[in-house]
């Protein structure tokens, strides 16, 4: 295998634009917070990793970071390193498919975790006033997740078959 894109492992050629894809959703819109048809507050990936503040009829209120939530931008990263280290070495290791099922799976997991309990104590606070509607960025987001994990599936597969291979080859 040679240094060209076009010989990236098939996983790669999956997780690599779905990384880029979640990483440039965490930027766009997650949440959308209305009371009955007016929309409250709007908030970005971004905004609820570093924080923010919110203009309501009360005044200025600020909403506190989590920034565990770097975690979603970070394995976007993780991805592309490696896919380098993939292209580098010209194989396909244990690490090319475990290491991005792990990044898919632990991003995931923390917004999901994180997301689901933050938004649930805004409706219980409001007492079912308050609508918490996910918006394109979030599912952005978890769908590249879920893609980076199936292309770390298909690399660990195609590692399996590679063996497989070589294998058959050393017998016959």
């Amino acid at each position: 295998m040679s240094d060209k894109p076009r010989d990236l492992p098939t996983g790669y050629k999956i997780a690599s634009p779905a990384a880029l894809v979640a990483m440039l959703s965490f930027f766009m819109p997650w949440v959308l917070v209305s009371c009955g048809n007016q929309p409250l507050a709007s908030f970005s990936g971004w905004d609820l990793t570093v924080g923010t503040t919110v203009t309501t009829f009360r005044g200025e209120s600020p909403v506190d970071g989590s920034p565990i939530l770097f975690i979603a931008l970070l394995a976007g990263l993780g991805v592309f390193v490696l896919m380098f280290f993939s292209m580098k070495t010209g194989k396909i290791t244990k690490l090319d498919g475990w290491g991005l099922v792990s990044l898919g799976v632990i991003s995931l997991l923390t917004i999901i975790v994180v997301i689901l309990s933050r938004f649930q104590e805004v409706s219980e606070s409001s007492q079912g006033a308050a609508r918490v509607e996910y918006q394109y960025g979030f599912w952005g987001v978890v769908l590249g997740y879920a893609a980076v994990i199936l292309g770390g599936v298909i690399n660990i597969m195609s590692e399996r078959d590679v063996k497989s291979a070589i294998k058959n080859e050393h017998l016959g």
